[in-house]
């Protein structure tokens, strides 16, 4: 498996035409200053258009595929600024398919999980409801460096175009982008629904209601976590325990995941974009309902190399059909 992460091993000057990037036209960087677009002005200013392409060769038909993955984001690397070149070995594909191939695997392991050490284990990487979720806290998986390398992934396919990570909890980017949270964090971002519904029962009494004997036991561990054991659970005060309790368990005992996903992508400046263009959260962390293609724009998304073939027609026809017979027994009609 080669890839960019010992220095420049990798990238070479080989191959002009893949200087430029497959997924979009980038503009030279003399036009950056009059661009409006904070997406397209971060991608302009960040992609090395001009340097050698980071060469990726990966075998993802054997055990190893998820490991040689994690060495390529194990360490920083210079060369994850320039365009890119992957080739899965013993597969012919080149160009636009296998980059785009390569995104999608990769997102899909930050998004549902990647089997780490234990190959019958699934290790999952975020936590919580739709567009809540939130770093599972894991010691192991930080002292091991993951959290930075997954935070390298997402700023190197964002980057490049690729898939994003979707349905991320407001208040995780609140936290990157402001080092607080104000009233971002909600009940709905506390992925353990037990403690979530015995936080709704507390804040759902009258303000002088004492809770029943039941709710207070369940809570007892969580109050102490949280700090807020002395904090009486009637009266003027009861606000405090749930706004502690909720930052904890979103916010605080996620603190190192959260700092080092940062560290990874800011290695490419991506949380400082953010901070300095808010409005570029959607695009960086859209929303879950974002992740469904609609059907038409999928047919849109389908192109083959020589319009005039009248085979690659049939077959375009053929892709269509298909399609539109998947989407219907999708909506059960």
């Amino acid at each position: 498996m080669n890839s960019g992460d010992s220095g420049n091993e990798y990238c070479t000057e080989e191959d002009s035409d893949l200087m430029q990037s497959p997924f979009e036209a980038h503009v030279s960087s003399s036009t950056v200053s009059t661009c409006t677009d904070p997406v397209a002005q971060y991608k302009q200013e960040t992609l090395d258009e001009n340097g050698p392409p980071l060469r990726i060769y990966v075998n993802r038909m054997t055990e190893e595929f998820t490991a040689d993955v994690l060495s390529i984001y194990k360490k920083a690397n210079p060369c994850f600024r320039s365009n890119l070149r992957v080739q899965f070995e013993n597969e012919r594909a080149v160009g636009e398919g296998p980059v785009r191939e390569f995104f999608s695997i990769l997102m899909g392991f930050v998004q549902n999980g990647l089997y780490v050490d234990d190959p019958g284990r699934l290790t999952m990487l975020f936590e919580g409801q739709t567009d809540h979720k939130i770093p599972v806290p894991n010691a192991l998986l930080c002292n091991s460096g993951l959290y930075t390398s997954v935070g390298r992934m997402i700023a190197h396919s964002f980057l490049h175009g690729g898939p994003p990570l979707y349905g991320l909890s407001p208040a995780v980017l609140e936290f990157w982008t402001r080092e607080s949270i104000s009233e971002a964090v909600t009940m709905e971002d506390i992925p353990d629904y037990d403690l979530r519904q015995a936080l709704k029962q507390l804040s759902s009494l009258d303000k002088d209601e004492e809770p029943s004997d039941a709710l207070k036991e369940f809570l007892l561990p969580y109050r102490d976590e949280a700090s807020v054991l002395q904090v009486p659970l009637r009266g003027e005060k009861r606000h405090l325990v749930l706004q502690q309790i909720m930052l904890h368990n979103v916010i605080e005992k996620r603190h190192r995941e959260l700092k080092d996903l940062a560290a990874g992508m800011n290695e490419l400046s991506l949380v400082n974009y953010l901070k300095a263009h808010k409005e570029m959260a959607a695009a960086v962390f859209p929303r879950e309902c974002e992740s469904v293609i609609d059907k038409e724009e999928l047919k849109g998304r389908i192109s083959i190399e020589d319009e005039n073939n009248p085979q690659g027609q049939v077959i375009m026809g053929f892709l269509h059909r298909f399609i539109d017979e998947v989407s219907r027994e999708a909506e059960g009609k």
